[in-house]
């Protein structure tokens, strides 16, 4: 979908944005590419839903959205070279993500709706997308942001929101091996720390939450001190499960490393 022959990673997970529901979709691959200096300007278009549920989230009418996107995504990426971040839906309002090359840059600052002969490169690709989408209202800004503030701070999930996303994951490939996610069987959970303390400390804590634990031996490149933690529960309420782990992590420095569970047919 970046549509630039990169590696993409594409992950959708629920958040709140000023105290609303919000749907983020985003490629979490971007992070790691160094694609930052290579396109610095950023194209931000916001979309008015036509029809949107009662928590402000597109509903199963609003199927023209879809369409739209890989409009904005054909023309954006392959006509104007640009990659796409993501989008975020939230409050009635759909936004999208695109960052564009330098030569897409005037040296002028964010403009909004200008007349014809000052609009962006990338405004300009966009608002001739949209003529064929007559009924969205739509605004759109182009600026340099060569630190790709939007993407890191509003697309890519927090340490809370990717556990949430890895939990999803896990819980679709249970799914594909033909799992019963709401049977109960024993979940491991796994810990790494640097120093014997924090070992012994999570075992301790981890005991006082109900699992069973066991230290591991250093492992691993950096040779840190691993912990086992297991506990009988339903993966279909993973998250529930993994929060005092990931708190308690945490607060000890410590990384929670995942979990994993044998399949239940």
């Amino acid at each position: 979908m970046t549509g630039d022959g990169g590696v993409e990673d594409w992950g959708a997970y629920f958040s709140g944005i000023n105290g609303k529901p919000a749907f983020v979709v985003a490629d979490l691959a971007l992070r790691d590419q160094a694609r930052f200096a290579d396109h610095p300007r950023l194209l931000y278009a916001q979309v008015a839903m036509r029809n949107p549920d009662s928590s402000g989230l597109a509903s199963h009418e609003e199927e023209t959205l879809f369409v739209m996107e890989d409009a904005m995504i054909a023309a954006l990426t392959r006509e104007a070279k640009a990659i796409y971040a993501g989008k975020v839906s939230s409050d009635g309002q759909v936004s999208y993500f695109f960052y564009g090359a330098p030569e897409n840059s005037p040296g002028r600052a964010p403009s909004g709706r200008q007349k014809e002969k000052e609009v962006e490169p990338l405004c300009a690709q966009l608002d001739q997308v949209m003529k064929a989408f007559p009924a969205y209202r739509y605004d759109r800004y182009e600026f340099d942001e060569p630190g790709w503030d939007g993407y890191l701070n509003v697309l890519y999930p927090s340490e809370w929101e990717m556990q949430t996303l890895q939990n999803l994951r896990l819980l679709e490939t249970l799914h594909r091996q033909g799992d019963q996610v709401d049977v109960v069987r024993e979940i491991d959970h796994f810990m790494y720390c640097n120093t014997l303390e924090i070992q012994r400390e999570i075992m301790h804590q981890g005991e006082a939450l109900g699992f069973r634990v066991s230290a591991r031996d250093r492992e691993g490149p950096d040779g840190r001190y691993g912990v086992s933690l297991s506990k009988d529960g339903v993966p279909g309420d993973i998250d529930d499960i993994v929060w005092p782990l990931l708190e308690l992590a945490r607060n000890l420095g410590a990384e929670y490393d995942g979990w994993g569970a044998a399949v239940v047919s």
